[in-house]
C-alpha cells in the first residue's frame, strides 16, 4: 500500500473512531444501527424503557405542545380553507399523538414506545405536507420549515428505531413532492428549491438518525461493560478478602497445633537435661541442649506466626496507660541482653531524653525487641548499638535504634517490611526467621499511631526510626522509676506468644 493510501486509511480510522470510538468487529450492525447479537439488542431495548421511556415520553408532549401553538400561525396565513387546517391540527392530529403517547404507560405498549415516537413523528410532518396541499399555488414553501423542525427535533433528541424512522423519512419526501407537483402544483422555481431543501434536510435527518442510534449503543455497552468490570472486581475483592482471611485462619490453626507438643518437647527436654547434667552424661546434655535450642527457635518463630495473624486480624487488644520511656528501653534491653552478650554487643543508652507515653508497655516492648534483635544480628561481634531519643520539635517523640552493621539497600528495606519477605536469599542467606519481625513491629506500633521507618545504606549500618505521636508531659523524678510493685524489668509474655 502506498504512503498516500496509508495516510487516507489512518485518516478514515482517526475520523471513525472519532465519531464511534473503539467497536469490537462484529458487534453492531451496520447496515440496521443496530446490536448485532439479538440478546445484547434486547436488552438494550429494555434499558431504554427502563432509562429513557419517561424523558422521551416527555419530549414527546413538548413537541406536541409547540406544533399545537403553532396553529395560531394558520390563523394568519390562510385564506381559504382555514377550517380544514385547524380541524387537522388541533381536532385530528393533536389528539391521535397525545393518545398515543399516553398509550406508553401501558406496560404492554411500552416497549414499542420508539415506534410511538416515529408514528408521532409521521403525524405532525406529514400534517405539514397536508397544510401545503391546502393552500394555494402561491402558497406553501413557509411551511416547509414545519418539516424541517419535525425533522431535526425527532433525529436530534429522540430514540427511533433507524430503519422505520428512514421509511418515514423518504415517504415524506415524496408525499411532500406529489404535492407540490401533482395536488398542489406550485411554481418551477419553489418545486426546485422546495426539492432542495427537503431532500437535504431529510439527508441530515437520516444520517443524524443513523448516528444517534449507533453512539447510543456504544455508550450503553460501553457504560454496561464498565458496570461488569467494578462488580467482577468486587468479585476479585471479595475473593482476595477470603482467601487472606482463610490463611490467617490456617496460620492460628498451624501454630495453635505446633505449639502444645513443641510445649512439651522443650518442657520434658529441660526435665532431661537436668538430670542428665547432674549424673555429668555430658554427651547426652549436649544433644539435649540441640534439641531445647531448636525447639525453643520453632516455638518464638510459631509465636510470631501467631501474633502476625492475630494482629492482621485485629484480634489484638492494646490496654494503653501512662509508661516512662526509660523503663520502656530498659524492658526491651532487658530481653536482648543474652542475644547481645553471646556476640559482646554493647547497647548504649545514654542518650535518651526522659519523658512519658501513652502506649501499651508488653506490645510496644514486643514490637521494638524486634527492632533491636534485628540490629544485633547485623551487627558484628564487639560492634556497639545506640538507643537514643528526644521530641520531636513537630511534636511527639522519636526513639532510635543505631547499629554498625552490614547496612541495607532501598529494595531489601522494602522487603524488610514485607511480611514473610528476607533480605536475603533463602539459598545464601545465613540467618534464620521467616522474615515477619519487622512487620510485625511495624504493625503493633501503628496500631497504637505509632510510625517506624528505616534509614540504611549498604555497609553503612541501618537506623530505625519510631515516631511515638502521642508525647507525654513533663519529665519528673517518677518517670524513671519503676512501676508500683516492680523490681525490675518485666515483660508480660502473652498467650499467642
Amino acid at each position: 500500500m502506498s504512503p498516500n493510501r496509508n495516510h487516507l486509511a489512518n485518516l478514515a480510522k482517526s475520523v471513525f473512531d472519532g465519531l464511534f470510538g473503539s467497536v469490537a468487529p462484529g458487534q453492531i450492525d451496520w447496515a440496521l444501527a443496530r446490536f448485532a447479537d439479538r440478546t445484547e439488542e434486547k436488552n438494550y431495548q429494555q434499558h431504554l424503557v427502563d432509562i429513557e421511556l419517561p424523558k422521551d415520553r416527555l419530549v414527546n408532549y413538548l413537541g406536541i405542545t409547540i406544533y399545537m401553538v403553532f396553529g395560531f400561525l394558520d390563523l394568519m396565513t390562510f385564506q381559504e380553507n382555514l377550517n380544514q387546517v385547524l380541524i387537522l391540527r388541533w381536532v385530528i392530529c393533536t389528539p391521535i399523538a397525545i393518545l398515543l403517547i399516553t398509550l406508553t404507560f401501558s406496560d404492554s405498549i411500552k416497549r414499542h414506545f420508539q415506534l410511538v415516537t416515529i408514528a408521532v413523528m409521521a403525524i405532525g410532518s406529514g400534517s405539514m405536507v397536508a397544510m401545503i396541499g391546502l393552500m394555494g399555488p402561491e402558497g406553501g414553501p413557509p411551511y416547509i420549515v414545519g418539516v424541517l423542525a419535525i425533522f431535526i427535533f425527532f433525529s436530534c433528541i429522540q430514540r427511533m428505531h433507524y430503519p422505520i424512522a428512514a421509511t418515514v423519512y423518504m415517504a415524506i419526501v415524496a408525499c411532500y413532492s406529489a404535492t407540490i407537483v401533482f395536488v398542489s402544483p406550485k411554481s418551477s422555481e419553489e418545486i426546485i428549491s422546495g426539492h432542495f431543501f427537503m431532500i437535504f434536510i431529510a439527508s441530515v435527518a437520516l444520517f443524524t438518525t443513523y448516528m444517534q442510534e449507533i453512539r447510543s449503543r456504544l455508550d450503553y455497552f460501553q457504560r454496561r461493560q464498565r458496570e461488569l468490570d467494578a462488580a467482577y472486581i468486587q468479585e476479585l475483592l471479595i475473593e482476595a478478602t477470603a482467601a487472606d482471611r482463610a490463611k490467617i485462619s490456617f496460620l492460628s490453626i498451624l501454630s495453635h497445633e505446633m505449639r502444645t507438643p513443641l510445649h512439651q518437647i522443650v518442657g520434658f527436654s529441660e526435665v532431661v537435661r537436668n538430670q542428665l547434667q547432674q549424673t555429668l552424661v555430658s554427651d547426652s546434655a549436649k544433644y539435649l541442649d540441640e534439641i531445647h535450642s531448636s525447639a525453643t527457635g520453632l516455638l518464638s518463630t510459631i509465636g510470631k506466626i501467631l501474633r502476625y495473624a492475630d494482629a492482621t486480624a485485629g484480634k489484638v487488644s492494646y490496654e494503653i496507660d501512662t509508661c516512662s520511656i526509660k523503663y520502656l528501653v530498659e524492658t526491651v534491653c532487658e530481653q536482648a541482653l543474652t542475644k547481645a552478650e553471646a556476640k559482646r554487643i554493647t547497647i548504649d543508652v545514654n542518650k535518651i531524653e526522659p519523658t512519658t507515653l501513652q502506649i501499651d508497655h508488653p506490645h510496644t516492648c514486643y514490637a521494638l525487641g524486634h527492632i533491636v534483635e534485628n540490629a544485633i544480628n547485623a551487627s558484628a561481634t564487639g560492634s556497639t548499638i545506640e538507643i537514643s531519643g528526644a521530641a520531636d520539635p513537630n511534636g511527639g517523640y522519636i526513639l532510635s535504634i543505631r547499629d554498625y552493621g552490614c547496612g541495607m539497600t532501598a529494595a531489601q528495606i522494602k522487603d524488610a517490611m514485607t511480611p514473610f519477605t528476607q533480605t536475603e536469599s533463602h539459598k545464601t542467606r545465613n540467618r534464620v526467621g521467616v522474615g515477619i519481625g519487622l512487620t510485625l513491629a511495624k504493625k503493633i506500633l501503628s496500631d497504637q499511631k505509632a510510625q517506624l521507618t528505616i534509614e540504611s545504606a549498604p555497609e553503612k549500618g541501618a537506623t530505625a526510626y519510631v515516631h511515638f505521636a502521642l508525647s507525654a508531659q513533663t519529665p519528673t523524678e517518677s518517670e524513671t522509676a519503676l512501676p508500683s510493685g516492680a523490681s525490675g524489668p518485666v515483660y508480660r509474655e502473652q498467650e499467642n506468644g
